[in-house]
């Protein structure tokens, strides 16, 4: 009888940690929503020039990344990675 308890258990352990994460997504999800309508809604409010230069860090990050994977991956770039 003990195993069917801490078989129970470790099923409701589970799914108290699937539904925190389940939380925790839907309020990240609406307070970017929030966030979209409140700059759809007041442009002048957002910093654009801090907006593109946070895109292009990204972006440049994430082709470097790609890049330096790309040339590991297959061992053919004369790159100093």
């Amino acid at each position: 009888m003990g195993r069917f308890y801490r078989q129970l258990e470790r099923i409701g352990t589970g799914t108290e940690s699937l539904m925190t994460l389940f939380r925790n997504f839907i309020a990240f999800t609406g307070a970017v929503t929030a966030a979209q309508i409140s700059a759809v809604c007041h442009p002048r409010k957002i910093r654009w020039g801090d907006t593109v230069s946070c895109m292009v860090r990204c972006g440049v990050i994430k082709i470097s990344r790609n890049y330096k994977w790309t040339c590991l991956r297959n061992k053919s770039c004369n790159s100093d990675w």
